[in-house]
């Protein structure tokens, strides 16, 4: 981890940040208004809807999901706000929060709907039950899974 760590802040890879990090059981539920210096669970599920549309969005900038919400948070908020056509508090308010919310799970829809990372048709219950369960949680930045090699090229064709 401390290679790909390396490798990430020479080559600035946002994919490799998460060191094989993945969410489960984040409850999307508004929490609660959130500004600076809130913490906890909701920060948290904040902070990674923004991560994961930083991905998809340049004027998101990168936030590293720590559950704390500081002034990159409020920077992450207020420039989705700004994308929005919300006003700019910097506060994650119910209609900011609602806001992140439809625009995460356009992406993620978007990336489940892949058929190469994400194919449906399993064969045995076993797989089923446990691709259902992989589906249900995002590996935007995580490896697709299978193996590679020098000269390998991912499953649509391209470089690996």
């Amino acid at each position: 981890y401390k290679l790909v760590l390396l490798y990430v802040g020479v080559k600035d890879l946002a994919e490799l940040v998460s060191e094989g990090q993945t969410f489960y059981n984040v409850s999307f539920q508004y929490p609660g208004e959130s500004r600076e210096r809130s913490s906890g669970d909701g920060v948290v599920a904040l902070q990674f809807m923004l991560a994961v549309l930083s991905e998809f969005y340049d004027n998101l900038p990168f936030l590293p999901v720590d559950g704390v919400f500081g002034p990159r948070t409020r920077q992450a908020v207020t420039a989705f706000q700004q994308m929005a056509g919300l006003p700019q508090t910097g506060v994650a308010d119910e209609t900011t929060w609602d806001a992140i919310y439809e625009a995460y799970a356009g992406a993620a829809s978007a990336i489940l709907s892949d058929g190469v990372r994400f194919p449906a048709e399993l064969s045995d219950s076993a797989a089923r039950e446990e691709f259902e369960t992989y589906a249900l949680s995002t590996r935007l930045t995580q490896f697709p899974g299978y193996p590679l090699s020098l000269g390998s090229r991912d499953r649509k064709g391209g470089a690996a």
